[in-house]
């Protein structure tokens, strides 16, 4: 897949994920005519607001992890398609760059 490709999909699910009310997602800028991403000489951008973040410290952290990450899969689960062929083959190339 394409870097171009790769950032149409993801721009399009940042747009299911907000049309679903998904409340954890950084805000992302959009240019005057609506888009998520531009391109400059050949190379896909976006940009979004900066999130100030800070490490897990407590089980209730872990929690609201926990809560935010089912909250996000149970949004997906109807209207993107499984990633779990994508995921897969990424993981292979995790272990060979390992």
């Amino acid at each position: 897949m394409t870097t171009r490709e790769q950032i149409t999909r993801l721009s399009s699910y940042i747009q299911k994920l907000k049309e679903s009310g998904y409340p954890h997602l950084p805000n992302w800028l959009v240019t005057k005519s609506g888009q998520y991403w531009v391109s400059h000489n050949g190379r896909p951008y976006y940009m979004t607001d900066w999130v100030e973040g800070s490490g897990i410290q407590s089980e209730e952290d872990y929690e609201n992890l926990g809560r935010a990450l089912a909250t996000l899969h149970n949004n997906c689960k109807d209207s993107l398609p499984s990633m779990s062929r994508y995921t897969y083959k990424q993981t292979k190339l995790f272990k060979l760059q390992d």
